[in-house]
């Protein structure tokens, strides 16, 4: 697909307000508390639902009450599915949870150049869903280095990734050294299921009054999510699109810590998306 109009952009986000509308439902009935966060909580507050070019919903949530979640999602949904870590699911690489919609698909160009055509393998459409934990200022950077280490080991263990000539010389040596990590883990009985059970070591910690998720890939999104427990908590409802959805108390705080003046539109050849290589939008 070289091409991503916004027909085609608008056309997923009304997929995905569907399954926000369904997860939003099953919190609220059963006093789940979650919020929106990043480019969704962006959206919220600047444009009343999504950024037009975002093609993508964000959640955040605290491990407790994803916990809760997960023992009765997936007998509540009507349409979508609550898949962690966990669960040894084929398309979910990832240390946080996400809801899918099976029947879909949507394989961004940058999974297929990162590790190629995979016999077979297809994903369904999805919200990300990130998992806050207990920390202090002080254990951030020590945990942000080994948090980043799991969370290498459980991806790079998932999926081989593909040799890359066109990364320059550190891409290219980088890749084979993920190549190699996938292959020795192959001799490892369950090394994806240790990665994922060392990452939740780390973030593991009493409560305090503040809290962070490392769930996140990019370091000014973890550093951006860290806050005091009271600017985020109560959630209050915001209008999202046709329905109203949760945020953080002080959203304006959080949004501010991580993206400077977010109200400023962005320039326009930064207004992308995740361009699909495929994009299947009705279910099977």
């Amino acid at each position: 697909m070289s091409n991503y109009s916004n027909e085609e952009i608008r056309s997923l986000q009304l997929v995905e307000l569907g399954m926000l509308k369904e997860f939003d439902e099953i919190c609220q009935k059963n006093n789940i508390d979650y919020f929106v966060l990043y480019g969704t909580g962006i959206g919220a507050v600047r444009h009343s639902g999504f950024i037009p070019w975002d093609d993508d919903i964000d959640i955040g949530m605290m491990r407790s009450e994803y916990e809760k979640l997960k023992k009765i999602y997936n007998d509540k949904a009507d349409s979508t599915i609550l898949v962690g870590a966990d669960d040894d699911c084929p398309y979910h690489e990832k240390v946080f949870p996400r809801v899918y919609l099976p029947g879909t698909e949507f394989i961004p160009e940058s999974w297929i150049e990162q590790y190629g055509e995979i016999k077979g393998f297809t994903r369904p459409i999805w919200i990300d869903i990130f998992l806050f934990d207990y920390c202090t200022e002080a254990e951030i950077d020590k945990k942000m280095k080994l948090t980043k280490k799991y969370k290498w080991y459980f991806t790079y263990t998932k999926y081989k990734e593909i040799f890359r000539t066109d990364r320059g010389i550190k891409g290219s040596v980088l890749s084979i050294v993920k190549r190699l990590f996938y292959d020795f883990s192959r001799l490892v009985p369950n090394a994806n299921k240790k990665a994922y059970e060392k990452y939740l070591k780390a973030v593991n910690r009493e409560p305090c009054d503040t809290i962070i998720t490392f769930d996140a890939w990019i370091n000014s999104d973890i550093l951006g999510s860290f806050s005091s427990v009271d600017k985020v908590f109560p959630t209050q409802r915001i209008k999202f699109e046709d329905i109203t959805v949760s945020i953080q108390k002080d959203y304006d705080y959080i949004l501010r810590n991580i993206y400077g003046d977010y109200m400023q539109l962005p320039p326009e050849d930064q207004r992308n998306g995740h361009r699909p290589l495929r994009l299947k939008l009705t279910r099977d």
